[in-house]
């Protein structure tokens, strides 16, 4: 089940459980020792943090429509990909809140960074 945030800043409605954020907070932790490292040594970390976490289909579709949905708990090779590269940039841009992650999540898997419907979401690598 998953939890509406409302709205965060100008970012359209996000959903998450507590346990994302929970999660999230955990990462935090673990990659403070590496924030003033390489792009590539934070990628690194980054992937490793989440190894070992569930690989399942459709973690994106909801109800509710078109929506930024945080999943930290279970992956797809998409959604695993999206979500190592958000948090490496808000690591890198040294605003590490759950809203600047929540920002540029959506500017990855969502064209030009605005959620406007299903075939606004980015569906492959090369689009």
């Amino acid at each position: 089940m998953f939890l509406a945030a409302g709205l965060i800043s100008a970012q359209p409605k996000a959903y998450f459980t507590f346990e994302d954020r929970q999660i999230f907070n955990q990462y935090l932790s673990y990659i403070e020792p590496f924030k003033n490292h390489s792009g590539d040594v934070l990628l690194e970390k980054t992937a490793t943090f989440f190894l070992g976490k569930p690989y399942v289909a459709n973690t994106l579709e909801i109800k509710d429509g078109e929506t930024l949905v945080v999943n930290l708990r279970e992956f797809d090779c998409t959604t695993f990909v999206e979500t190592v590269i958000a948090l490496v940039r808000s690591v890198q841009m040294e605003n590490t809140s759950f809203e600047t992650y929540l920002a540029e999540l959506q500017k990855i898997r969502y064209r030009d960074g605005v959620t406007d419907g299903y075939a606004s979401r980015l569906h492959y690598t090369s689009d």
